[in-house]
C-alpha cells in the first residue's frame, strides 16, 4: 500500500500532507478508497504516540528535511468522542438495539477534539452533532 501511494502521489507530482486510504478487497487486494490533500482524521493519535506530524511539517518549511520518526509509542488510544456519540446514537435508532448505548460509557483516555487548554472545538462538534442527529431523518 505504501509504494502505491507513493507512486500514485509521484504521478500527480504531490509535494506535501496527501493521506491515501485503502480498503481490502475480497481478494485481500489494496483497493484505494480516497486520497485527500491534508492531514488525516486520526492525527492526534500519531502525535500522542510521539510523532507530531505538523511540527515536523513546520521544520521542513523552515529548516529543511528531518529526520524520519521510527519510534513510537505502540497501542495508543485515541477517538473523537463526539463523533462517536452521534453515530452510536444513529445505530440505537436505526436498528433498535439500545445495547450499543453502553459503548457512550466508554470513557476515553485520549479524546482528539475535548481540550480543557482548548475547549472551543469540542463546543463546535458538539453543536454540530446535535444539528446532524436532529436532522437525520434516515
Amino acid at each position: 500500500m505504501e509504494k502505491i501511494a507513493i507512486d500514485l502521489l509521484k504521478h500527480f507530482q504531490w509535494h506535501g500532507v496527501a493521506m491515501v486510504e485503502f480498503k481490502l478487497n475480497h481478494e485481500k487486494k489494496p483497493v484505494i478508497m480516497e486520497i485527500n490533500p491534508r492531514f488525516w482524521g486520526s492525527l492526534n493519535q500519531a502525535i500522542l504516540a510521539g510523532v507530531d506530524f505538523p511540527y515536523m511539517l513546520y521544520t521542513m518549511a523552515v529548516e529543511g528535511d528531518v529526520k524520519p520518526v521510527f519510534n513510537y509509542k505502540i497501542g495508543v488510544e485515541s477517538r473523537n468522542a463526539f463523533i462517536d456519540m452521534v453515530a452510536i446514537l444513529k445505530t440505537a435508532r436505526k436498528t433498535g438495539n439500545i445495547r450499543i448505548l453502553r459503548d457512550l460509557m466508554r470513557i476515553p483516555r485520549n479524546d482528539d477534539i475535548l481540550s480543557i487548554d482548548d475547549p472551543l472545538p469540542a463546543f463546535s462538534f458538539f453543536r454540530r452533532g446535535l444539528k446532524e442527529l436532529y436532522h437525520d431523518k434516515r
